[in-house]
């Protein structure tokens, strides 16, 4: 051996430069974005801070308040608490590492929701450009709109677990489902959508029934013995979702949330999506009419228990925007399974140019499968790009909090400082936030606990922002500070009536928010 080729075969017997290939960058894609978006997602104003701050009470206190601590307007009203082990996890890891380690925990959690997605589309089709872009539809939702910190991300995670137990329990891939008692009677403590996972179950048990009934024994169909552990599987999976502080109330909770009037009304993404919003093309229109051009177009026909899916969570999408995530993640690995059978003689353009971008399969593809030293670069960028999005290093970088800009942080510190005590009347946007800094001196008056705060005073704080009498509204309120965001058509006509009320005087002023105090208090 000479001396000059000495190097080089140290080289590779150290595994350097690794075997990167094409595919494998293509594959790590996925998982890097949802890694950097949720690293990169800040803190929302809405549905975040009040969740922490009554988990440092149930883990100061090891009590679940049952009453309502927050308001002023509906103190001591009866309040289930069905996140509990949620806003424990969040405290605890708040108490550990602060915002930046709860931010990577979140992040977690989405990584391994959609590794459960992810494997579902690989098991068709094992071509990995079709299961990138199958696997796209759940990369949107979770990484583009669904990646902030709330404790529904535990029910992403949970239900992506379910899903790929059934899926694969319907092909004859496990034996035994047993799992997902054990997971319920955590879901159930974690997030209200755990009554999807009894859905779930309940769907697969039925259509798989139905498909053994009328196609008999078949490689892909349950025997009548894994259709009964199928059912035994879901009445205890029912039991275990009881294992809860409320029991079998917390039925009862699922349902006012679902039918309270002021969340249907007021907020959002309680409402039905529309094609012009964002969230609406991402999580419903986009995936839908994506996914049902390849299913169209696919030689291979859905079988009855993803036609239910598909069509029930595309029927569930359609009540409201937040229902578009699970559509989102049901139909990856049914498009997957329509790709990997596409007809060969489509005229249709965007559905020739993915045959012609997926290749053929990954061992006769030119190329794709060939290490180089260039995949080691990209592949030490995108790890790259991961490192530096992490919230330890992007606010340095970019000089942005890891929370959303119109968090409200200084005009709290100005109330704090000024230690200022009397009701405030503030947008709904800021009461989680008022929890998270003020409680116990300062409670809200109406913040993201929509449900609980009825229809009527709902529509007090949103008439507020549009009557003349505005104050006479607010009579029985007995507020002493009105405070408002700095823009906006609402609350710019309402700082205009304050200012020129002799009622109310400025207190304080900045960019984001206005502060009138009730002049003779």
């Amino acid at each position: 051996m000479s001396e000059s080729n000495c190097p080089k075969e140290k080289r590779q017997l150290l595994g350097w430069p690794p075997p990167i290939t094409l595919d494998h960058l293509w594959f790590a894609l996925p998982v890097v974005l949802v890694i950097i978006m949720g690293f990169r997602h800040r803190l929302r104003l809405l549905d975040f801070w009040w969740h922490l701050k009554i988990g440092e009470i149930i883990v100061g206190t090891f009590s679940i308040p049952r009453t309502d601590l927050f308001s002023y307007t509906v103190e001591g009203e009866t309040f289930v608490l069905q996140n509990w082990l949620t806003e424990a996890i969040y405290a605890l890891v708040y108490r550990t590492g602060g915002l930046e380690l709860l931010i990577v925990a979140n992040t977690l959690v989405l990584v391994t929701a959609f590794l459960a997605i992810y494997h579902l589309c690989w098991d068709p089709l094992q071509r990995v450009r079709p299961v990138v872009l199958s696997a796209g539809f759940a990369v949107v939702a979770l990484a583009w709109v669904y990646s902030n910190v709330r404790p529904q991300t535990f029910s992403f995670l949970f239900f992506a677990i379910f899903y790929w137990v059934l899926v694969r329990y319907s092909q004859n891939q496990i034996s035994f489902p047993w799992t997902l008692p054990l997971l319920m009677a955590f879901w159930v403590n974690l997030h209200g959508a755990f009554v999807l996972g009894l859905g779930l179950i309940f769907l697969f048990l039925c259509c798989e029934t139905v498909r053994r009934i009328s196609r008999g024994p078949q490689p892909h169909t349950l025997s009548p013995q894994k259709l009964r552990l199928l059912l035994y599987v879901f009445v205890v999976t029912v039991v275990a979702s009881l294992v809860n502080p409320e029991t079998y109330k917390v039925y009862d909770y699922v349902l006012t949330v679902l039918r309270d009037p002021g969340s249907q009304i007021y907020v959002t993404e309680w409402q039905p999506p529309t094609f012009k919003s964002f969230s609406g093309q991402v999580c419903f229109y986009g995936p839908f009419l994506g996914s049902l051009l390849v299913i169209l177009y696919s030689r291979r026909k859905l079988n009855l228990t993803e036609l239910a899916l598909y069509l029930g969570f595309a029927g569930f999408a359609v009540t409201s925007v937040r229902n578009g995530i699970w559509f989102s993640l049901i139909v990856s690995p049914i498009v997957a399974r329509s790709l990997a059978d596409l007809k060969p003689d489509t005229d249709f353009q965007p559905l020739r140019m993915i045959r012609l971008w997926s290749g053929a399969r990954d061992s006769g593809a030119s190329g794709r499968n060939t290490a180089s030293p260039v995949n080691v670069v990209v592949a030490i960028i995108m790890l790259a790009g991961c490192i530096l999005s992490t919230p330890w290093l992007r606010p340095a970088i970019t000089g942005n909090p890891l929370w959303e800009s119109d968090t409200p942080v200084a005009v709290f510190d100005f109330i704090e400082s000024e230690q200022l005590t009397g009701h405030i009347f503030h947008p709904q946007s800021y009461g989680d936030y008022l929890i998270w800094r003020l409680w116990p001196h300062q409670k809200s008056f109406v913040d993201g606990r929509v449900h609980i705060f009825g229809g009527e005073l709902v529509k007090d704080y949103v008439n507020v922002h549009h009557d003349s009498c505005w104050e006479k509204r607010l009579e029985p309120y007995d507020i002493d500070y009105l405070l408002l965001k700095a823009s906006g058509e609402s609350s710019e006509g309402l700082q205009k009536s304050a200012a020129e009320s002799p009622n109310w005087e400025l207190l304080y002023k900045d960019e984001l928010s206005v502060l009138f105090r009730r002049t003779g208090r």
